[in-house]
């Protein structure tokens, strides 16, 4: 199974294209959940298209 190693100032991981997959599904419960409007549905929002964004570039690199 392909994996990408992703690392931070706090630890690394490889994750799997499992992991991209339940991560894929989180992001898409933060965006589309009932939340209320205002400032912190907005953040949540914006939150979760900036997951989304970096969860299809991680699918893209274990495809490649």
């Amino acid at each position: 199974m392909k994996t990408i190693p992703v690392s931070s100032s706090s630890g690394s991981i490889d994750l799997t294209s499992d992991d991209i997959q339940v991560l894929e599904n989180a992001v898409e419960i933060l965006l589309y959940s009932d939340v209320e409007d205002g400032e912190q549905a907005r953040e949540m929002r914006l939150t979760g298209k900036s997951l989304h964004e970096i969860m299809e570039r991680l699918s893209t690199l274990l495809r490649e």
